[in-house]
């Protein structure tokens, strides 16, 4: 008999060009950021505006010093409200101000849904800029989709405050998954046995990338698995099948080839290069949106004829893709 443990580990890949960033047992996946790119701002709203000539439309135009927006009269407060149409991961933001008629005293806020707000800076000034307009780039982390900018105080006493441009900044493309658990500890095994994954042990393999992922799985063998026997005695074959987080596959669905949507077909090899694939009617069981998860479970199938006797761990490999 033997003692045998599934662990998860996890790698993301873009293209033909792998970027590893969790081989070891029991490591996450963290993620794979891409470049820090300009954002396009789809709209700009405002609490008011001076007129109409001084629209909030005019803070995105990219026109830095001949055109602006300006807060309305009779007011204590303002507020410009940019809309990038769909969360991303923020990086910077640069604001150009009026330096004589910005802000002593505004905030920073994210949101996602326009109604709840995160300060992300308060008490900010725009005061002893020595240029017109005056530039200030504040660094900025997690995903939004709104950005506010929200002044409390003008510059000077009467005067509205005045924003010639706002640009934000951050990463277009985020790969990243998240494995939980990331043990499966099958326990003592005997030869010729097959052992499936049941719903207590399942795997959550979640996308908390900022893009929808496909999902692949490969195998580390275990060093010291003994493979003195001869050919196909000693090989071991674990499948595995990404399920929807609701599906409960039983253990004939690991022989079924792919016949579900579900379903990743298992390439049974050698001990020394099991793998595992998937074929292209599996789409909608490798395929995740973003923030959704999938249901990974196993199946092990113990060699015929085995020479193992001590513990051994295999590492599964989790790898997300751009589709």
């Amino acid at each position: 008999m033997q003692r045998t443990r599934v662990k998860l580990s996890g790698k993301l890949s873009f293209a033909a060009v792998s970027f590893i960033t969790a081989l070891f047992i029991c490591c996450l996946a963290t993620g794979l950021v891409f470049a820090e790119e300009e954002l396009a701002i789809s709209k700009a709203e405002a609490s008011s505006q001076y007129s109409s000539y001084y629209s909030p439309s005019k803070a995105i135009d990219n026109n830095l010093t001949t055109t602006f927006w300006r807060g309305g009269t009779s007011q204590s407060t303002w507020w410009l409200n940019l809309d990038l149409s769909k969360g991303y991961s923020l990086t910077k933001i640069s604001i150009w101000w009026h330096s004589q008629s910005g802000s002593r005293d505004y905030n920073i806020e994210g949101s996602n849904d326009s109604i709840d707000w995160t300060t992300l800076y308060s008490r900010l000034s725009s005061v002893g800029g020595a240029t017109n307009p005056y530039k200030v780039t504040y660094s900025l982390s997690g995903s939004y989709r709104y950005v506010r900018v929200y002044i409390n105080k003008p510059q000077v006493f009467g005067y509205q405050p005045v924003i010639f441009e706002v640009k934000l900044y951050g990463q277009t493309q985020v790969l990243s998954i998240s494995i939980n658990p990331k043990l499966w500890d099958i326990g003592s095994t005997e030869v010729n046995k097959v052992i499936t994954m049941n719903q207590t042990n399942k795997i959550a393999i979640t996308n908390d990338g900022t893009i929808p992922e496909t999902l692949e799985l490969s195998l580390v063998n275990p060093e010291g698995w003994d493979t003195s026997t001869s050919p196909g005695q000693e090989t071991y074959v674990l499948s595995g099948l990404f399920c929807n987080t609701t599906d409960i596959p039983t253990e004939s669905r690991f022989n079924q080839d792919a016949q579900d949507d579900d379903v990743i077909t298992k390439i049974p090899k050698q001990s020394t290069s099991t793998i595992f694939g998937y074929s292209q009617s599996t789409a909608n069981g490798v395929a995740i949106p973003i923030g959704a998860s999938r249901s990974l479970y196993l199946q092990f199938k113990s060699p015929t004829i085995t020479k193992e006797k001590g513990g051994r761990d295999i590492a599964v490999i989790v790898s997300c893709q751009v589709p």
